[in-house]
């Protein structure tokens, strides 16, 4: 039903439609049993050739053989963001209450994940075969990094968004990531051009966004930008 997921957040956020989160606390309370005929190796690759509805579950493990370090690990994106951008917590970077009050932290960091610096994995010409074999229902992903359409994966949902996209925070103009590529490469605040210049327009928000409640403080972090514009 939905060939993007910028489609299924549209009908989300249109229709109103509780009926999949009425299913989470019935899934939660059944645990998954491991099929008894797969044990190994073989028969997961026995399984795989002879399935036709398989469904992909990718984070950031897919995409660091391209390059891109994950977001836990030692040497991980977390772990600079609280090294370099001294902020109360790392997940702060993609916390849209921060980014309201300080943006450009995130501009100042986004052209390091910009498309175009990776190539796709074997991992993800794997699923991109799927598809192509009439296999895949769907790949969930984690990643923001625009990989999967790279390797020409179609049957998507980008939980997180991506950078293929970016929306204004404040009046919900949408276009193309490309048309602020030349802001993300230059570390830019990027403004809307839709939104009235006075007082400043806010700047388009990329992917990454998440709701507030981490305890994400401003304070010490270069103020807002723009007089408020966020």
């Amino acid at each position: 039903r939905f060939r993007t997921s910028q489609e299924l957040l549209d009908y989300v956020q249109t229709s109103q439609d509780t009926r999949l989160l009425k299913l989470i606390p019935l899934l939660m309370q059944r645990p998954r049993q491991r099929l008894p005929h797969v044990h190994s190796l073989d028969h997961a690759c026995k399984l795989l050739s002879e399935s036709k509805n398989i469904l992909v579950l990718t984070g950031a493990g897919v995409s660091v053989s391209a390059g891109i370090p994950d977001f836990r690990s030692s040497d991980g994106i977390y772990r600079r963001l609280r090294d370099e951008f001294g902020m109360p917590k790392p997940e702060c970077m993609f916390d849209k209450e921060y980014f309201d009050r300080n943006p450009q932290p995130f501009f100042s960091f986004a052209h390091e994940l910009w498309p175009g610096r990776f190539n796709p994995t074997p991992c993800h010409r794997f699923i991109a075969l799927l598809e192509k074999r009439g296999q895949l229902l769907r790949n969930y992903s984690q990643n923001i990094d625009t990989l999967e359409q790279s390797a020409g994966i179609t049957r998507l949902v980008n939980c997180h968004g991506s950078f293929a996209t970016a929306t204004c925070v404040t009046c919900g103009y949408r276009c193309a990531g490309a048309d602020i590529e030349d802001d993300i490469l230059n570390q830019r605040i990027a403004l809307c051009p839709k939104c009235p210049p006075h007082p400043p327009p806010r700047p388009v928000n990329q992917a990454g966004e998440s709701s507030g409640g981490l305890g994400c403080s401003s304070e010490g972090a270069g103020g807002s930008s723009g007089g408020g514009s966020s």
